[in-house]
């Protein structure tokens, strides 16, 4: 177990170090921006959007990516699009029309979130979740990336 913690720590190590002799990915804001929206859509995608009460047997649960299958994948599949936008700087064309297709993915993912929250006839929502405002953080950094990558055209 601790060769594989330490195989991990210099793999992790290495990374940085690569991305260190690549100052020219680094250093755009565009880069944090992505990186922030990365780490939004997928915590939209695992944390508790909201408590579920029922309206028959009053049963409260959580609604979030663990309960919705389409929630956890829309999330997830979000972030992994935002992360692998970070690498396309030197296409900036193709990295602009990624971001723009990711920003229509959250969008997506609000609305089923609406879809599973107020179209449920059985249930209603009673209390939201801190994990609600993540979909509105991921559009915001992406928009932010969106206008950076613009900035170096």
């Amino acid at each position: 177990m601790a060769k594989f913690i330490r195989k991990c720590i210099k793999m992790i190590f290495s990374f940085f170090f690569y991305f260190s002799k690549n100052q020219k990915m680094i250093q755009r804001i565009q880069t944090i921006y992505l990186l922030l929206a990365t780490i939004a859509s997928i915590v939209m995608g695992l944390a508790p959007l909201g408590t579920i009460i029922n309206k028959e047997t009053m049963d409260q649960s959580l609604f979030g990516g663990q309960q919705a299958l389409p929630i956890l994948i829309l999330g997830i599949l979000s972030g992994c699009i935002a992360f692998g936008s970070i690498f396309l700087f030197n296409n900036r064309k193709l990295q602009l029309n990624i971001v723009r297709s990711n920003a229509v993915l959250i969008g997506i993912f609000m609305a089923v979130c609406i879809y599973y929250l107020v179209f449920n006839s059985v249930t209603k929502i009673d209390l939201p979740r801190p994990g609600i405002v993540f979909p509105f953080f991921a559009l915001v950094f992406n928009i932010l990336g969106m206008k950076g990558i613009k900035a170096d055209e």
